[in-house]
């Protein structure tokens, strides 16, 4: 009885801590003794563990508020808290996991300034203003070693940021984040944007220059045409390619997410891309074309989110509505 009331305590006890609800837990013993009930109350304030006989379990279950007389709105007591209880805990997840990122973007600017030999920089507006060039340096360096894997971490932080944006601008709490969706966008730029980008702007620019020879100021109006055109559209749908597989959504309804968001997602992308790629094409070098790209990419995976997050809502309601249809 012992042991079996010692193992109850410290289950009930991490139940507590994840999930406090209040209520009894009664489990039925037999023993030398008469038949006797293991009840377990406990509450928000604590909990306490005993065994009691039939009579005194009864006493104990009269002390039971008179909001919880009904098995019902119990039930649906336990419920609501343990609803609160988790969003709770997925606050300090999410808060907790955001922190660290932020953490370690400073430690990792603070490393970059320490390597780098110093001269005569004291105040602070030299400080500020030094960083960011030395880190924009550093990543430079970074990216002539492995450009590849440089621009797939790059492209994974920005659909990560632009994802949890996206969650937030749908009126998403921090406790609610769902953390599954951010973790398919973070990847989906990791092994989709970053490195695909990568060979789309060096195929594009080798096609204008060494199979057309066009290199005049104005070849960047018919690459942002083509980009829009092809790139554009062929990516919108890899990420939702992507976002369905990782979802180990059949291919029936990817299909049909693509269906439903590719018109609305390129009427949308040519009021930000165009602009955007005058500046992509006419002034940037091949090589920190992604960066530049990633940076406005965080208001694009905002919206291409948000547009792949609706589609999928929009199928189900729509398979909502014929299975009602059946039925009827």
């Amino acid at each position: 009885m012992k042991s079996i009331s010692l193992l109850l305590s410290a289950s009930i006890f991490i139940n507590r801590l994840c999930f406090p609800t209040q209520g009894f837990i009664t489990i039925s013993l037999r023993s030398h003794n008469p038949h006797h009930q293991l009840r377990v109350p406990f509450s928000h304030h604590g909990f306490q563990l005993g065994v009691m006989s039939d009579e005194s379990s009864a006493a104990s279950a009269e002390s039971v508020p008179s909001s919880f007389s009904t098995s019902g709105e119990m039930k649906s007591f336990r419920t609501n808290n343990r609803v609160k209880d988790v969003e709770r805990l997925n606050k300090f997840i999410n808060s907790t996991l955001i922190a660290c990122a932020i953490a370690g973007i400073f430690s990792l600017l603070y490393h970059i300034d320490a390597s780098i030999p110093h001269h005569g920089v004291n105040t602070l507006q030299d400080e500020v203003t030094r960083i960011p060039l030395e880190a924009w340096d550093s990543y430079e360096n970074v990216l002539n070693k492995s450009p590849i894997a440089t621009k797939a971490a790059t492209s994974a932080i920005v659909y990560t940021i632009g994802d949890i944006i996206s969650q937030r601008t749908e009126g998403v709490s921090v406790g609610n984040i769902d953390r599954g969706r951010v973790t398919r966008s973070l990847l989906a730029g990791l092994i989709g944007h970053g490195p695909l980008s990568h060979y789309w702007y060096n195929f594009l620019d080798g096609i204008f220059n060494n199979v057309l020879h066009i290199t005049e100021w104005w070849a960047f109006m018919p690459k942002v045409a083509i980009d829009q055109t092809c790139w554009g559209p062929f990516w919108n749908n890899t990420y939702i390619l992507l976002l369905g597989l990782m979802r180990l959504e059949s291919f029936k309804n990817i299909w049909g997410d693509m269906k439903r968001s590719t018109i609305p997602l390129i009427v949308t992308g040519l009021k930000l891309w165009i602009p955007a790629h005058c500046i992509t094409y006419g002034f940037i070098p091949v090589e920190n074309r992604l960066p530049w790209v990633d940076a406005v990419e965080i208001v694009w995976v905002t919206i291409l989110a948000s547009q792949a997050a609706s589609a999928s809502v929009e199928r189900e309601d729509d398979s909502d509505i014929g299975a009602e249809k059946m039925k009827s």
